[in-house]
Parts: C-alpha cells; sequence; structure tokens
C-alpha cells in the first residue's frame, strides 16, 4: 500500500491538524493525523494501529434529548457500529436484559434514573460491560463517582464528535481485548 486512503476526517483539539482513520489490506484499522510531524509522503503521521473492529459490535446510546441520541448514533453508525438508541432509562435497562450491548453510552442526568445509576444496574448483571458517561454537568465529585461506578470514560458536552469516535473506538477496542 502507497499510502493511507482517506475515508473519514474531523478536527482535533490542535488548530491545523485533521484526524481519521483508514482500513488496510488487511482490514486493519490505522488511525492518522495530516498537518502533525509527518512519517508519511503525503504529510499524515501514522499515530496508532488499532486491532481490526468486527462490524457485530454494538452501542446502546441513551439520552433524554432526542437530538443528542441522533448525533451519537449517526457518529456510531458511521463508525460501523451496531446501533440501539433509547431516550428512557427504564427503557434502557429491559433492553439489557432483552439483548447486552458491547457498549453503553449514556448521558449522566435523566428523569427517571440518572446515567450513573444506569452504569452500575447494567455492571451489576453484566460486570465485564463497557460504559461511556456524557455529560455536561461535570465536578470533581462526579467524577470520582463514575469511576468508582465502573466507567470507561467521561465525555463532557457540548460534544466534540471526533472525541465521540476516538472514545468510542477505543472503547471497542477494551471490549474486544477482554474477549
Amino acid at each position: 500500500m502507497t499510502g493511507f486512503p482517506r475515508e473519514r476526517a474531523g478536527r482535533t483539539a490542535f488548530p491545523g491538524l485533521s484526524a481519521g482513520r483508514s482500513r488496510g489490506p488487511d482490514d486493519t484499522l490505522t488511525a492518522w493525523v495530516a498537518g502533525g510531524q509527518a512519517s508519511h509522503p503525503d504529510g499524515r503521521a501514522q499515530v496508532e494501529r488499532l486491532i481490526p473492529i468486527p462490524p457485530t459490535l454494538s452501542v446502546l446510546v441513551v439520552d433524554d434529548d432526542p437530538v443528542s441520541v441522533r448525533i451519537l448514533a449517526d457518529i456510531l453508525q458511521g463508525e460501523g457500529f451496531a446501533v440501539r438508541t433509547t431516550s428512557s432509562s427504564l427503557a434502557a435497562l429491559r433492553g439489557l436484559q432483552e439483548c447486552p450491548p458491547d457498549l453503553l453510552l449514556t448521558d449522566l442526568r435523566m428523569p427517571e434514573m440518572n446515567g450513573l445509576d444506569l452504569i452500575r444496574a447494567a455492571r451489576r448483571a453484566w460486570p465485564d460491560l463497557c460504559c461511556l458517561l456524557i455529560s455536561a454537568f461535570v465536578t470533581d465529585d462526579t467524577v470520582a463517582e463514575a469511576f468508582r461506578a465502573g466507567v470507561h470514560d467521561l465525555l463532557q458536552k457540548p460534544i466534540n464528535l471526533g472525541e465521540v469516535r476516538a472514545r468510542a473506538l477505543h472503547a471497542a477496542e477494551v471490549v474486544l481485548l477482554r474477549r
């Protein structure tokens, strides 16, 4: 392969850099950053080699805001995840029992049950469930409580699309390594 085919590009936290990923001939994902110190002739620096992510990896997205649910679902479907969504934490519990996902992505503040209580309940039944928490209300106490509850990663609103992609792909790697 003479170059990294550019499937998707996104913003990074650094001006002048863009990030993306590509699939090599062996169907292995490669992350890259353009504009950084380049080891590639077209200006992209290879960041890391990721393990193959099967298309059957599933995510349950839970948020009481339908706009957030749609945005998160679109991002994750674009990365190849099988996505289920709900705006109810109680419906999420029922969905977890019917068909447990590989990843759980939930908002913190919801009317019926908050995201941490949802994660605690889910991890009691499935201790290896990889959970991501999203919140606009992040405090030191929230962070500490989240990690005690078994949260794999915490994302802050407003949602940064590139960050969601990167954190979800990292969580997918963790899931696959646990298998």
